[in-house]
Formats: C-alpha cells, sequence, structure tokens
C-alpha cells in the first residue's frame, strides 16, 4: 500500500485526529514487562500491562489472558469471562 504522505505525517496525523499519545517503553517498563509472571508471553501485551502498571493507566481489553495479571487489579477494563 502507498501512503499519501510521508509515514511520520501519516502517523502524526492519525495520532492527532484519534487523541492517541504514542508512550515510550523505558528501562523500567522493559525490566518490568520481562518479570511480569509467564501467565501470557506476548511481549507485546507485556510491554502494555507494564506501561500501564508504571503510569498507572486503565488497559481495556477483550481478551481473557490479561485477567490473569492481579497486578491489573483496578486498572484492567475487560469483559466478564
Amino acid at each position: 500500500m502507498k501512503l499519501a504522505l510521508p509515514i511520520r505525517d501519516w502517523m502524526d496525523s492519525g495520532l492527532r485526529r484519534a487523541d492517541v499519545q504514542c508512550l515510550e517503553v523505558d528501562e523500567q517498563i522493559a525490566l518490568q514487562a520481562a518479570q511480569l509472571p509467564d501467565h501470557h508471553r506476548d511481549p507485546a501485551d507485556r510491554i502494555i500491562i507494564a506501561t500501564a502498571l508504571k503510569r498507572r493507566l486503565p488497559v481495556i481489553s477483550l481478551g481473557h489472558a490479561f485477567a490473569s495479571y492481579a497486578e491489573l487489579n483496578g486498572l484492567l477494563i475487560a469483559p466478564s469471562p
């Protein structure tokens, strides 16, 4: 697929329209992601969980794997099992 804009402009435009902010993965988040219990091995999901924990942000998930993390108590918004 060919974009009508340079990739950086396309990303910036899409993020602004959706009112989304990209958060950096720092050393603390990477370490916490690696040290989370092995309920779920998807590295991207583990980074999402660690970021939510560090920043005390809610996580919205349709998957059930996130519910295994007691660390997310009070932060997880998910359907009931």
